[in-house]
């Protein structure tokens, strides 16, 4: 499984991009084996108020099957980021034919994950 992280004219910081690549591989590795490439593309704008700053759009290449596009958008990178991601679990879950597990989908979003004893 091999990511590459892109930003259109520089528009995302460094530090965006390590973010985006480590969110990438701790939540997807358990995919690995039918992933070939994971193509991240982070971008940020200066746009007016209540307008999403930054998108967030992860292509990713499978071994067999073809091949899924997720965007999201939010008010910065890591938000966009986030919800890439999280749709991105379900999506290959259901394309590779994998269990989905809840947790790891609240883990994305930095969720406690630890159960609620009642």
């Amino acid at each position: 499984m091999r990511i590459d992280v892109r930003s259109e004219r520089d528009s995302v910081a460094k530090d965006v991009q390590i973010y985006a690549e480590y969110r990438v591989f701790s939540v997807l590795q358990r995919f690995a084996s039918g992933i070939d490439l994971i193509i991240v593309d982070v971008n940020e704008s200066a746009e007016g108020h209540n307008i999403p700053k930054a998108q967030c759009t992860v292509d990713v290449r499978l071994i067999v099957g073809g091949q899924i596009q997720i965007s999201s958008t939010g008010s910065h990178a890591a938000v966009a980021i986030d919800g890439a991601v999280q749709r991105l679990v379900r999506a290959l879950a259901l394309k590779l034919n994998r269990p989905f597990e809840r947790r790891a989908e609240a883990g994305v979003c930095g969720h406690n994950t630890r159960p609620k004893h009642r």
